[in-house]
């Protein structure tokens, strides 16, 4: 859990890396706009940072692709002896010798990343274990400080603003109650602009933003581009706080409001984690600003209020990953052609096992439709049990490439088989869109051959579900299960572990449903079941007798 957890925080950190560049860039030219232009492309990285999820539109600048990928598990978690289930090559004939599997593998570049970081589970795991310490300590770190410091200079009054010796330079403090404090020392007109700026502070949010922005800043604490970008936004947060003034006491106070900002700028310059105080960050240039302030036109705010929400839209949204699997990379190589034979391995290295389907096994199944079905060969989203509502197209171009399936439960009885058959539950006669595997919960589920992960999720009928695509087009479906131990854009081998057996779903026991589609119909699966090293040391060993 740990492991997953930080691998999602590093593809989060990457995207929003990327959304922190760009706003550089479009902040820099910005510079003759309000701040508060500026100021407000802050919060997409904000919520880059927090948010997991995004939407996805075409006109996305950042591609929907995962950075950190975890890679297979060891061999010896989940080696059978022998070669893959499905070995697709070329003829040994074909000028192309290299397989399409191979070929896809070499091009991985081609699949959206620009750079992909592939660890094993155990070492993400155990980056996850830093990440999590440094993390809590800097969390720890700043909580504590902030709970002294206003534990020291909080005063007994209910004034939500307070003038104290404890302090030296004006700030606004608090969470659920933000105070204004001022010092004793200030002159009346200090004080009149220090309190209107804090005022709109306090009236944006500005004393939430900053914490929430520091807390984001603990979780991606390896990422420099994140901490430059908490203190540019503090800067723009403040410079746009300054505008704000100006247009509320008038343009002709201008140097009076300077003077001020310069009387009580901090010595000791930006502190992490501190208040909002009045001259905390880049006084000088806020100076500058404040001199430079002038009215603007309306049609000129209005095409940075435009130009804004239009640069906010491409950076809140992923462009979806086109190329997220290696049909695409076949589609665009000429090169691969597109006839090729399948070599399955030697027949004295695989047994196949005989389905089972004993009639004192309860039947694990969904809940079917009302209306009985007649389907055969194939079954159609219209004909289709409650699984339809995971039946996914699969992409063109199709390869003639037949994929014999391993068994995805190492061992394990087929208790319901494809096709149709008497419900377990109403007695009607309907058709059955996969094969369901019995047994144990919390059994290992594997990858029925090599692929990559298309989607997982949950669905109220199916439970937890996996669905992978194959290299030929097909589609794998596992669904009903306890845990779900890959992610969507995995690239997986056929044996590698992606769930355990649940009864997730409208099931009636723990088991694993399997299913096969292709072009939008549901296909019966055909199976090939290597042996593992038990069976084959325990036939040995018969032989030896």
């Amino acid at each position: 859990m740990m492991a997953e957890l930080f691998g999602t925080v590093v593809n989060m950190s990457a995207a929003a890396g990327i959304v922190i560049l760009m706003v550089i860039v479009v902040r820099f030219l910005f510079a003759r706009f309000p701040k508060i232009f500026s100021y407000l492309l802050w919060f997409p990285v904000l919520l880059r940072l927090l948010c997991p999820v995004a939407l996805k539109a075409d006109y996305g600048i950042v591609t929907d692709a995962d950075i950190l990928q975890f890679t297979s598990a060891s061999a010896e978690e989940t080696a059978w002896e022998g070669a893959d289930t499905f070995v697709p090559t070329m003829a040994e004939t074909d000028e192309n010798s290299e397989s399409i599997c191979r070929y896809a593998a070499d091009n991985k570049e081609s699949s959206g990343n620009v750079f992909t970081l592939e660890l094993s589970r155990e070492n993400v795991g155990k980056l996850a274990i830093i990440w999590g310490l440094a993390g809590s300590i800097l969390l720890l770190y700043e909580g504590i400080s902030y709970c002294c410091f206003m534990h020291r200079i909080k005063p007994r009054t209910k004034e939500r603003i307070v003038i104290s010796l404890k302090v030296t330079v004006p700030f606004v403090a608090g969470i659920i109650r933000p105070v204004i404090y001022l010092p004793a020392d200030l002159d009346e007109v200090q004080r009149e602009l220090v309190t209107i700026h804090e005022k709109i502070h306090i009236k944006r949010l500005d004393y939430l933003v900053k914490p929430v922005f520091l807390f984001a800043c603990c979780i991606h604490w390896f990422n420099p581009l994140v901490w430059l970008a908490y203190y540019l936004m503090i800067r723009d947060m403040e410079s746009s706080c300054d505008e704000a003034v100006i247009r509320d006491i008038g343009y002709e106070r201008k140097k009076e409001y300077a003077y001020t900002l310069l009387a009580l700028s901090e010595s000791g310059g930006w502190k992490v984690g501190c208040p909002i105080a009045f001259g905390e960050n880049n006084v000088k240039g806020r100076i500058k600003n404040v001199i430079k302030i002038k009215k603007n036109k309306a049609w000129l705010l209005g095409m940075a209020a435009f130009v804004a929400g239009a640069v906010t839209m491409l950076l809140l949204v992923n462009r979806p990953n086109h190329v997220e699997n290696v049909m695409d990379l076949v589609e665009t190589n000429p090169d691969v052609t597109e006839q090729a034979e399948v070599q399955f391995l030697p027949a004295e290295e695989i047994v196949v096992l005989e389905k089972e389907n004993p009639k004192e096994e309860i039947k694990h199944e969904y809940y079917g439709g009302d209306d009985a079905l007649t389907a055969t060969d194939a079954v159609t989203p219209a004909e289709a049990d409650k699984f339809a509502v995971l039946l996914q197209e699969s992409p063109e171009p199709y390869y003639d490439l037949k994929i014999a399936y391993r068994y995805p439960v190492e061992d394990a009885s087929i208790s319901n088989s494809y096709g149709m058959r008497v419900h377990p539950i109403t007695g009607e006669e309907r058709v059955h869109s996969g094969v369901d595997f019995a047994a144990e919960e919390g059994a290992k589920v594997v990858a029925a051959a090599d692929g990559n992960v298309v989607e997982t999720g949950f669905e109220a009928y199916c439970g937890n579900y996996v669905i992978i695509q194959h290299i030929n087009g097909e589609l794998t479906y596992y669904t009903s299960c306890k845990e779900i131990l890959t992610a969507k854009g995995a690239e997986v081998k056929g044996g590698e572990q992606i769930a355990t057996v649940g009864k997730t779903g409208a099931s009636t026991g723990a088991h694993l449903h399997f299913a096969v589609s292709k072009e939008g119909v549901f296909l019966e699966p055909e199976f090939v079941v290597l042996q593992t090293t038990a069976q084959r040391q325990a036939e040995n060993a018969m032989l030896t007798e």
